[in-house]
């Protein structure tokens, strides 16, 4: 085998190997496999965890996105200005989850 031979073989080798990542990394984002979410940066998501605090007033617990995401529906609920509440129900063990204020239709 020749240096021009080896040379080729080389270049084959590297475009195939670049043509089949390429190949791979089209079929991961279109199934979005690579990414694991629909949206990184949604409320609950990897780069926005949900922050669990206690309520400065009253038994609750305030239940919102780590950052505000800036959507069309800024105040609906679970978001970043319209966090869930947390509270126990009188006489009971269970517990009562809703929006902090009134939605009005979202």
């Amino acid at each position: 085998m020749n240096k021009a031979e080896l040379i080729s073989r080389i270049v084959s080798l590297v475009k195939n190997l670049f043509l089949g990542f390429s190949i791979l990394i089209i079929i991961f984002s279109l199934t979005r496999f690579a990414w694991g979410y629909e949206d990184p940066v949604k409320p609950g998501s990897y780069l926005n965890p949900y922050v669990i605090k206690p309520s400065p007033f009253g038994d609750s617990w305030e239940i919102r996105p780590k950052y505000p995401t800036f959507n069309e529906k800024p105040f609906a609920p679970g978001s970043y200005f319209n966090p869930y509440i947390i509270k126990k129900r009188p006489f009971s063990n269970e517990y009562e989850i809703k929006p902090k204020y009134p939605t009005f239709g979202y």
